[in-house]
């Protein structure tokens, strides 16, 4: 049982990771009156409610934060503190299990591994700057640099998954690829909405990549 726990820490902490990000979530957005997912954008989590639903340009900010809005905050704090380890682990082993060695894929898969590890720095500084009025730009620039690095990510890991059929499902890099097409509209449009199916998409393809890599790590031992 020690070794089977030792050999998988890296995805369970994965799934970990996500649950409590996913009940932060819950918790904030309960205790966010009026939250809605066409109107209210993620950062605005972090200070609660009361921050009018427009662009940025004109808005009146908050100067406090409310109860689930600290709450929030720590999870983003925990959270990207947590995958700056998962990312440092975990890379290893999806690298090991699929035997890159394409000079191209190698470079790739380097490049992903960093932008990985800075999307959990920038989830830091994300939680530790919110969205109030003192600390608005900066918040702006790491949670903006956080769907960034979400996004190189996953532009390179899920060109990898694509051309290494054998080992993974292209359907995971296709979903990786639709989350992709999502940012760039995000980009483009600003809309809540998209904020929120950006990064939906990227937990349900992170949970995805860490289900492969179990199910493959299982049938080989069974093998």
């Amino acid at each position: 049982m020690k070794e089977w726990f030792k050999k998988y820490i890296d995805i369970i902490f994965g799934f970990v990771l996500i649950g409590i990000f996913l009940i932060v979530c819950l918790i904030s957005i309960e205790l966010f009156p009026g939250f809605s997912v066409f109107l209210t954008r993620i950062s605005e989590l972090g200070v609660g409610p009361g921050v009018p639903n427009s662009t940025p340009i004109g808005r009146t900010l908050p100067v406090s934060i409310t109860i689930g809005g600290i709450i929030f905050n720590f999870g983003l704090i925990f959270t990207g503190s947590g995958i700056i380890g998962f990312a440092l682990r975990f890379t290893n082993h999806y690298r090991e299990i699929l035997q890159i060695e394409d000079s191209f894929f190698i470079k790739l898969f380097k490049v992903g591994r960093v932008f990985s590890i800075l999307f959990g720095v920038f989830l830091i500084l994300t939680g530790i700057f919110p969205m109030t009025v003192f600390t608005f730009s900066v918040h702006v620039l790491f949670s903006f640099s956080t769907f960034l690095s979400i996004t190189i990510t996953v532009i390179c890991f899920s060109t990898i998954l694509f051309t290494s059929i054998e080992k993974f499902s292209r359907l995971i890099a296709g979903i990786g690829f639709a989350q992709v097409f999502l940012a760039f509209l995000l980009i483009s449009t600003g809309f809540p909405l998209l904020e929120w199916l950006t990064a939906g998409i990227f937990l349900i393809w992170m949970i995805l990549v860490c289900l492969q890599v179990l199910l493959h790590e299982i049938k080989e031992v069974d093998e």
